[in-house]
């Protein structure tokens, strides 16, 4: 069995799961599925997200047909990720619901690896205490990555529901595992401070809270995680609101918009540049932003 794990990502007030993924015994062999899994592993890395569920699907399909309980597990957690990031939420529950159909027909009542995934797909969709409710069960899985991942995916709606008990829990179970505990993982001990940053936030110790969100983004910058870096970012904006500092909230949503630009996703980093018009107080900034929205346009209207 082969698994890879993805970081979280949470952009603006939505949570984009990338969670691909497999630990990896040697295969015995040069196996198609495999390989299908490998190049779209690669894709993905390389933000080519309709060319890697394509791919995943054609591994789904392979597993199917070698009735291979842990690689029909794998492949259709991984497909249903990749579904969510191209923000096709209706696909990836059903993707959940047909793995979960094979899995019960070959003896497997339950994936929390699934159960993560489908808590994102109900916190999309702004079903908030049902999502908590699944991801709460992942968070019991004896597979270390995907109860840390669950464990900062409750932490972040806990926020969002204003559960602040709820909060200060997951960062306590953040803290304890041995994973933070390793001064070389950088990532998790990121995890912790960003759910640290939406605590200070949310008892108003918002100078706390941007230095926080500021060192975190410097570990997902450095770490090339970017989907991440802009959720920190936008963290960063929301602070500088709260703060009455729109000019500084500006420059964050300027550097958002590019990074979203990066990822492809024009949607967004329109929207962030517009954000970064309606709150630049400066002649400068403001020309900045108009500028930015019109190369976007620009690049928009040669694909």
């Amino acid at each position: 069995m082969r698994k890879f794990i993805f970081l979280a990502s949470m952009v603006g007030v939505s949570i984009m799961l990338f969670a691909c993924g497999h630990k990896t015994e040697k295969p015995l062999r040069d196996d198609p599925y495999d390989r299908t899994m490998d190049v779209a592993k690669d894709a993905v890395y390389y933000n080519r997200l309709k060319q890697a569920e394509v791919n995943y699907t054609k591994a789904f399909d392979l597993a199917l047909g070698h009735d291979d309980r842990n690689s029909i597990n794998n492949s259709g957690y991984n497909l249903a990720t990749v579904q969510l990031a191209l923000n096709k939420i209706d696909d990836a529950e059903s993707t959940l619901y047909k793995t979960r159909q094979e899995l019960y027909i070959r003896g497997q009542n339950d994936s929390k690896q699934l159960d993560l995934l489908q808590g994102v797909c109900l916190y999309k969709k702004g079903l908030y205490q049902k999502a908590i409710a699944f991801i709460k069960l992942a968070s019991t899985s004896e597979d270390q990555d995907i109860k840390q991942r669950s464990v900062f995916l409750m932490g972040f709606l806990s926020y969002q529901l204003q559960d602040i008990s709820t909060l200060q829990y997951c960062i306590n179970q953040l803290e304890a595992d041995k994973t933070t505990q390793d001064k070389n993982n950088l990532s998790a001990k990121a995890d912790v401070t960003e759910l640290k940053s939406l605590y200070s936030l949310s008892v108003g110790d918002y100078q706390k809270a941007l230095s926080q969100a500021q060192q975190v983004e410097a570990v997902r910058r450095q770490q090339k995680d970017y989907r991440a870096m802009l959720r920190d970012l936008l963290l960063q904006a929301k602070i500088y609101l709260t703060l009455h500092q729109s000019q500084e909230a500006a420059r964050c949503y300027l550097r958002a918009g590019e990074t979203a630009k990066h990822m492809s996703n024009t949607g967004l980093a329109e929207f962030y540049f517009n954000q970064a018009l309606l709150y630049s107080e400066s002649y400068t900034m403001n020309q900045f932003a108009r500028t930015k929205l019109q190369d976007l346009q620009k690049s928009k209207s040669v694909q």
